[in-house]
């Protein structure tokens, strides 16, 4: 009956703090709104999707930077997109309004999180404990203070548009087919050499590519085949082994053969030179093959015991005997393989030593022959197959990243918009309960201390006329 009365008379005090409850609830949300609150953003969403990225690795194995979204390549894109231009000032500008933030959605936060009790199975008292495994996002938002970066709110979301639309070509080109490989063999010219020398430079340009296509072979699990090329990877592969085999190889038999070149004198002194410089590699070959037989020679293996009875022999005790068996060791495989590898190198210097001395003796034996416009014909048609071959990869490359192994790698889900200010609905709620919360208590501990005075004076007062 007294908590009943109590409660009841607490109750009645309720009215008096109505008011300090709903000033309080306004005075919170109003702080989040207009103090709390970010104003002038111009947001988007975009996702990255690709094999890695759930590991925080870009599509080459390394870490991955969403930073590079405002890369400065990309923002002066942007910005020309516009019809304007970007100065180094403006560039960090707009690097300094622009902000990346991962998201991470409630059931990932739950699986990376959990609660623990610090006294016990069965406690109350909880604390939260971190998994030892990471979460890496997948999606962010891009936010764009444009006022810091001088757009007015019209320009920030075309700007913003145009940055989403820079990136994707960049993410590409950096992730995909490099063009600046390409542009380096596009632009190499080969008739500034000797001819021997522009053969040489045709075939290792050749090499270069194969080894690219065999790379991307391997990237290749779908059987992929281009729409625009209709060729594969394997298709390429075998086109410039076909260039390789019947039209590098006749055009070097030919200036040979023929002792063709535009200064015999300096062609000369140039194996000559090589000769010196492949004796001195052979030297340091030989020394490595030495120094790796003597560790070869001195190595000790360890080995592993096992001991066996012997057969019993006319009822006598038999006789202990030990099983040895060498344990394989990989600092001694090691040592075999490079020495297998500097053998193999020492084999192509004196091939190479050889091949040049050979060059050497014909070019001082006989006089240049050989019709010189047929040879730069056939110059010029292997370089005009290698600027074919360039495009045909770069085509059916582009596609291979696009459709296939990089296939919606980047995408914008959400087009930029303009808020013209925002504040966490979460967070406000928190603080606002916790505002109303701490009401709540004062309440109960004044309005209680309260009532128990107001019983306690009746008392006293019944004791003072007694007396």
């Amino acid at each position: 009956m007294e908590l009943r009365s109590v409660w009841r008379r607490l109750k009645d005090t309720f009215r008096k703090w109505c008011p300090a409850f709903v000033i309080a609830f306004v005075l919170t949300l109003a702080a989040h709104v207009f103090f709390m609150s970010e104003r002038g953003i111009c947001s988007a969403g975009v996702q990255f999707n690709y094999t890695g990225i759930e590991n925080g690795y870009d599509p080459s194995g390394n870490r991955f930077d969403a930073a590079e979204m405002k890369n400065a390549q990309v923002i002066r894109q942007a910005a020309e997109a516009m019809g304007q231009s970007a100065t180094d000032e403006d560039v960090e500008r707009i690097q300094n309004a622009l902000e990346i933030e991962g998201e991470i959605s409630d059931d990932a936060f739950q699986q990376i999180t959990k609660n623990t009790s610090i006294f016990g199975k069965g406690q109350l008292s909880e604390a939260t404990e971190v998994k030892e495994n990471t979460y890496f996002p997948s999606h962010y938002t891009l936010k764009l203070h444009y006022a810091d970066a001088g757009f007015t709110a019209q320009d920030a979301t075309r700007y913003l548009a145009e940055l989403l639309k820079a990136y994707e070509p960049y993410f590409y080109e950096k992730y995909g087919y490099h063009v600046s490989f390409q542009n380096s063999l596009r632009n190499a010219d080969y008739r500034t050499y000797d001819y021997v020398d522009s053969v040489e430079i045709l075939d290792d340009h050749l090499q270069a590519l194969r080894d690219y296509l065999v790379y991307m072979d391997n990237q290749n699990n779908v059987r992929f085949v281009s729409r625009e090329t209709g060729y594969s990877f394997t298709d390429l592969i075998g086109t410039i082994d076909t260039i390789r085999r019947e039209n590098v190889q006749w055009v070097t038999s030919y200036i040979i053969s023929n002792n063709m070149t535009n200064d015999r004198t300096k062609l000369m002194d140039y194996y000559r030179y090589k000769i010196e410089d492949a004796e001195r590699t052979l030297q340091q070959q030989d020394a490595r093959l030495f120094t790796l037989n003597t560790q070869i020679e001195s190595y000790v293996k360890t080995n592993a015991f096992f001991p066996m009875l012997g057969d019993t022999v006319d009822g006598s005790d038999a006789q202990p005997s030990n099983f040895e068996l060498s344990q394989p060791s990989q600092m001694y495989d090691d040592l075999i393989n490079e020495k297998v590898a500097c053998q193999t190198s020492i084999s192509e210097i004196q091939e190479q030593i050889s091949m040049l001395n050979r060059r050497i003796e014909r070019l001082e034996a006989a006089e240049s022959s050989g019709n010189v416009e047929m040879l730069e014909t056939q110059l010029k048609t292997i370089d005009d197959k290698i600027q074919q071959l360039l495009s045909d990869i770069q085509r059916t490359s582009d596609e291979f990243y696009k459709s296939e192994w990089l296939k919606n790698a980047f995408q914008v889900l959400r087009e930029p918009t303009i808020r013209a200010f925002s504040f966490s609905l979460k967070t406000t709620a928190l603080d606002i309960v916790t505002v109303e919360a701490f009401l709540f208590g004062l309440w109960i501990l004044v309005s209680s201390f309260h009532v128990l005075r107001a019983d306690k004076r009746p008392e006293t007062e019944k004791e003072q006329v007694s007396k």
